[in-house]
C-alpha cells in the first residue's frame, strides 16, 4: 500500500482515479463531455503502478456506476439496476484485467523505438478487442435480454458496436502514447543534463 501512495506512483494513481471519475459518468461522450476513459486508465495502471491499484480502481468503477444509477433513478432490467447492470456485469472486471495485463506487457517492452511504439499499439488494440468481446459477449449471453442467443445475431452486434467501441478509445490511446513518449524524452533529457554536469 505504501508503494502506491509514495512518489510518482501516488501522482499517477491520483491522476488515473480523477480521470476515471471525470469521464465514467459519460460512457459515449459528446462535444461537451469526454468519453469514458476507464479502459485506458486500467492499461496505464498496469503499465505504471503496483498490483494494488487494480482492485482499488475496480472498486472505484463499481462505485461510480452505482452512484450514476442512484442519481439518475435508473430502474428496470433483471436486477432492477437499469439496463447496463445485469448478471453479466460480474464479468466486466475481466475486461479491465485484459487492459491491465496489456499495460504490464507494454511496460516490459518499453517504448524506446518506433518499433516498440507499434508493438504497444498492437497490444492496445488486442486488449481493447478482448475487452469488447468480454463485455459485449457476456452482456449478450448473460444479461437476460436475449432469449435464444445465436452466433449470427451476435456477429451482427459485433459489426454494429465493435468499430465505435474501438474508435471511442483511440483518442485516449493516442494521448497516452504521446504522454509516454514525452515522459521518456523528459527522463532522457534529465540524464543528459546530469551527465554533462558531472563532467
Amino acid at each position: 500500500m505504501t508503494s502506491l501512495l509514495r512518489g510518482h506512483h501516488a501522482v499517477v494513481f491520483a491522476g488515473l482515479v480523477l480521470l476515471m471519475a471525470a469521464t465514467r459518468f459519460h460512457h459515449v461522450g459528446s462535444l461537451l463531455q469526454l468519453s469514458d476513459a476507464s479502459l485506458i486508465v486500467f492499461l496505464l495502471a498496469g503499465a505504471c503502478l503496483p498490483a494494488l491499484a487494480l482492485p482499488l480502481l475496480l472498486l472505484e468503477a463499481v462505485a461510480i456506476d452505482l452512484l450514476v444509477i442512484a442519481l439518475s433513478g435508473l430502474r428496470g432490467g433483471p436486477l432492477d439496476l437499469g439496463l447496463c447492470v445485469t448478471t453479466a456485469y460480474a464479468l466486466l472486471p475481466l475486461a479491465y484485467v485484459a487492459l491491465w495485463l496489456a499495460g504490464r506487457l507494454i511496460a516490459r517492452r518499453g517504448m524506446a523505438t518506433a518499433g516498440h511504439l507499434l508493438q504497444a499499439a498492437l497490444i492496445w488494440w488486442l486488449a481493447v478487442s478482448a475487452a469488447f468481446v468480454i463485455s459485449d459477449g457476456s452482456y449478450y449471453l448473460f444479461s437476460g435480454f436475449f432469449d435464444a442467443p445465436q452466433w449470427s445475431e451476435y456477429l451482427m452486434r459485433v459489426q454494429q458496436f465493435y468499430r465505435p467501441y474501438v474508435s471511442r478509445e483511440l483518442p485516449w490511446a493516442v494521448l497516452a502514447g504521446m504522454a509516454a513518449l514525452g515522459w521518456q524524452w523528459y527522463r532522457r533529457a534529465g540524464k543528459v543534463i546530469l551527465t554533462t554536469e558531472s563532467r
